[in-house]
């Protein structure tokens, strides 16, 4: 198998492990500050914000960290835009394509999708 598919299977898994755990933690951060509103809807608002914050900011260090580990250098320049636009991008066709049919299918899109487009960018650009 060539350098580049290892290479970029590497920065995918990268992504998506920081994105999970990232997202993860931030959501639960967000229920835990949220839980004393006086709407009682806080901890859910809170939640959903460390989710749609946590997953992104995860994938560009997961990726990050694997790029730097993997050698290439001056990465962020392909890091941060590439996973700014594919997470805007799939944000707004999650409900014209059905990804928010169920919790599972969006987040394994919203968090995959800017992973993979991310990962085959700078696995073949970077240098």
């Amino acid at each position: 198998m060539s350098t580049r598919i290892v290479h970029w299977l590497y920065l995918f898994a990268g992504g998506i492990g920081g994105g999970v755990v990232l997202a993860g933690a931030l959501g639960l951060l967000g229920s835990w500050l949220g839980q004393e509103s006086a709407t009682g809807w806080g901890d859910l608002v809170g939640v959903a914000l460390g989710l749609v914050l946590g997953a992104p900011l995860g994938i560009i260090v997961g990726i990050g960290v694997v790029a730097q580990w993997l050698g290439y250098r001056q990465t962020l320049r392909w890091i941060i835009p590439g996973v700014v636009i594919s997470a805007g991008v799939l944000f707004l066709l999650a409900e014209p394509l059905h990804f928010n049919l169920t919790p599972a299918l969006l987040w394994t899109v919203l968090i995959g999708g800017p992973a993979l487009i991310t990962a085959l960018l700078v696995a073949a650009f970077a240098k």
